[in-house]
């Protein structure tokens, strides 16, 4: 095995502690691509594409195109699953989210991600690593709250809390129910109760309460968990980070989604937030068994994850190389960092049922959608190009506009000082600019602009000038520019034009 062979990251940020967590102890380079275009060819000497985005172009079909050239691709599953970024996320093109999976293996969080992600068809693809950045809370302490002190709760948003107009509104509603929850007067002997909040997409400051997290306003979240005593959070990745401390987790979804992952404490209704907040200031012992059975379920997390995800990175660029020096194509194993075997395709997963309005999924000829993905790569390749080009140009054009304005300024500026011969050439200099770049509109545009400073120094070239003028807007079939050419020329040429 090549013991250079790379790993590339595919990701804006490539040192994210997704990535950096558990790569930064390969033994082998590791490089980033933040930026390609979509009909980007791999050195085939790359041991392992690693992405975390498997629904965004061009990364989606760059992931594709290495599975092509037979070079082992590892997706990591970012956070849990969460039932509307899955089915009610209108910005993502349905079944964007691993339905099916499209690299040759996803990174699963714990067992019941694994097995939600297999009854979509996905065995032998779903691998039960954990998650390398969640190794840091090993052996961290959590709070030991105070004798008479308040229970100090950590209220938190996910990062994108909603996807459509209903599921914001509902967010917004359970918060203003929350906050008027924790204003009332705690009933006798309860624990007071001392509200965090770090709310996302500006809530905080709809709500009122921005002043109270200044104080916990940019710290690692890490850090803040160690500093309360029970978290309320909407449906995230959070809810496992607080488990792993054993803080009490409720999840405020007043939309009643179906949970994949299943908290102890589940606020869904206005009714469920007093006895919930009274709970988590005073948890029952079989609430918190259950909550740890969630988690280990959710997240693997017995022993720490980067040797797992280490071990499964270094087998699949193995078995890539072989398969290559052999000539075959990559076939990987079912489980190959071991467990259960997988769970049971389910019969009811039918792309054509669960997304009705989508007429692509209707079809099973599976040759018309390999010729259809070939001409939308060829489309979007040629796109990319023109895109490329209309940038360049644009590029060209500013500095070309530059190149003439500054002395155009400096010309209007000198005429007005009284020094005209030092004006005139400083105009024709800003002609002289742009005459020989070879791009007519921005000839058209200089023109259009210095020649009726230069007529009231040099009416004769101003004239010559706007001739060019009129013959450019002509051709490039300008109305406005050859009726603004003209309208100067009849100026000039009148009696009454002057030179200053």
């Amino acid at each position: 095995m090549n013991p250079a062979a790379p790993i590339m990251v595919l990701a804006d940020n490539p040192q994210h502690p997704l990535f950096s967590s558990w790569l930064g102890g390969m033994s082998r380079p590791v490089t980033g691509l933040t930026h390609a275009a979509i009909d980007h060819a791999f050195d085939p000497e790359t041991g392992l594409i690693v992405t975390a985005d498997c629904y965004h172009e061009p990364r989606v079909t760059l992931l594709r195109r290495a599975m092509e050239q037979g070079i082992p691709t590892l997706v990591l599953a970012d956070g849990i699953l969460e039932y509307r970024n899955t089915w009610e996320h209108p910005q993502l093109p349905p079944g964007s989210l691993f339905q099916p999976v499209l690299g040759h293996k996803i990174a699963c969080l714990g067992r019941s991600q694994a097995r939600v992600l297999e009854s979509w068809h996905n065995a032998g693809r779903c691998e039960v690593t954990g998650s390398p950045r969640f190794d840091r809370y090993a052996g961290r302490p959590r709070r030991v709250r105070p004798a008479g002190a308040p229970c100090r709760i950590l209220i938190m948003t996910a990062l994108t809390p909603y996807f459509t107009p209903e599921h914001e509104a509902k967010v917004k509603r359970s918060l203003a129910d929350l906050k008027a929850a924790l204003a009332r007067k705690p009933a006798p002997g309860a624990a007071p109760i001392e509200p965090v909040w770090r709310l996302t997409q500006g809530l905080d400051r709809e709500l009122g309460v921005a002043a109270r997290q200044a104080e916990w306003a940019g710290r690692d979240l890490a850090d803040v968990l160690q500093e309360v005593d029970a978290v309320i959070t909407t449906p995230s990745t959070t809810m496992l980070e607080a488990m792993l401390l054993g803080l009490p987790v409720a999840s405020l979804d007043y939309s009643n989604s179906p949970p994949y992952v299943t908290p102890a404490w589940r606020i869904t209704a206005a009714e469920h937030l007093a006895p919930t907040l009274a709970e988590l200031a005073n948890p029952p012992a079989p609430k918190l068994l259950f909550q740890d059975a969630v988690l280990h379920d959710a997240l693997e997390c017995a022993t720490p994850a980067a040797p797992r995800l280490q071990a499964l990175a270094e087998d699949m660029i193995r078995l890539g190389q072989e398969a290559r020096r052999a000539g075959q194509p990559l076939q990987l194993p079912g489980r190959m960092v071991g467990g259960p075997g997988p769970a049971v395709a389910e019969e009811s997963f039918r792309l054509a049922e669960l997304y009705p309005g989508h007429p692509q999924f209707a079809t099973d000829d599976v040759r018309a959608l390999q010729v259809e993905v070939g001409h939308l790569r060829h489309h979007a390749a040629e796109m990319e190009r023109r895109a490329a080009a209309i940038r360049a140009a644009s590029l060209q054009h500013a500095q070309l506009a530059v190149a003439w304005r500054a002395p155009f300024e400096a010309a209007r500026i000198l005429r007005g000082l009284g020094q005209g011969a030092a004006a005139r050439q400083q105009l024709l200099a800003g002609v002289k600019a742009v005459e020989s770049c070879q791009n007519p509109p921005v000839i058209l545009e200089a023109l259009l602009a210095i020649t009726p400073e230069l007529a009231r120094l040099d009416a004769g070239r101003a004239r010559y000038l706007l001739d060019v003028a009129l013959q450019l807007a002509t051709g490039l079939r300008n109305a406005p520019a050859r009726a603004q050419a003209e309208r100067l020329l009849a100026e000039i040429s009148s009696p009454v034009a002057g030179v200053a």
